[in-house]
């Protein structure tokens, strides 16, 4: 009985002193030993992937990862139920863009300079020039000018770059 009774007070006492110290700082940033302080996490971090040649991760989208085999940072694994939630976003997003035509034949027009870019600029430009003869949407057609002036402004053509931003401002003139 007294084994028990020393064991709770003991018990009491060390928890009293554990809850009685001060809380660390924000982000974990404690004191070291003589006084020093760490920087603070957001600085650590951005040293740290500075020093591995990037400015915020060793992914190509700066995201953060976990380490992988090689102890490179890799995507970050989300669990079952974070998938599915990613997986029904992404069916809802693509049945919102389904029901507008005019949202439909924009992603049309983005995805088709995507799979594109590897044949160059030039491919990319006589493939949005045939769209603009066929579109028959203003919203369409405002998309292809807009990338085919970003697209001749890549390949130095300014002078046709020039000619389908006058025609936006123009049509907006209208």
């Amino acid at each position: 009985m007294i084994t028990l009774l020393r064991g709770i007070v003991c018990s009491t006492v060390l928890c009293g002193i554990c809850a009685a110290q001060p809380a660390p700082p924000p982000g974990g940033d404690a004191a070291l030993p003589g006084g020093e302080t760490r920087p603070p996490q957001e600085q650590r971090d951005r040293d740290h992937h500075e020093a591995r040649g990037g400015p915020q991760g060793d992914r190509p989208d700066g995201a953060p990862g976990r380490p992988g085999p090689s102890g490179r940072q890799g995507p970050p694994r989300l669990g079952p139920i974070e998938q599915m939630r990613n997986y029904l976003d992404l069916v809802e997003r693509y049945a919102r863009l389904a029901n507008d035509p005019n949202a439909t034949a924009v992603a049309a027009v983005i995805t088709t300079t995507d799979i594109l870019r590897p044949r160059g600029n030039q491919a990319i430009i006589d493939k949005l020039e045939k769209m603009l003869t066929e579109s028959k949407s203003p919203v369409v057609t405002r998309t292809i000018r807009l990338q085919l002036a970003d697209f001749y402004r890549q390949s130095n053509q300014a002078d046709k770059a020039m000619e389908h931003l006058d025609a936006l401002v123009a049509e907006a003139s209208k």
